[in-house]
């Protein structure tokens, strides 16, 4: 049992990390997609950061503001 944890295990950390890169790469293409961002500006902002960003363009874009929406995006093209 102790072999097949050692084989296996750098394995599995390997692909939680292989999965976590993909999820972040693909909020970047999102955003790059959708609202024209740079993806070098995008590029050193955590996850949780990017989390942040997706929901807080999502909340002015449904409350309509497209003032603060223009201001938020600025920083990023």
């Amino acid at each position: 049992m102790s072999l097949f944890l050692l084989l296996f295990s750098p394995l599995l950390f390997g692909l939680y990390w292989l999965i976590r890169y993909q999820i972040h790469q693909a909020r970047i293409r999102s955003l790059v997609d959708q609202y024209g961002f740079s993806k070098d500006k995008l590029r050193p902002l955590k996850s949780a950061q990017l989390q942040k960003l997706i929901s807080e363009l999502d909340d002015l874009r449904s409350a309509n503001q497209p003032f603060e929406l223009e201001a938020l995006a600025k920083k990023y093209r």
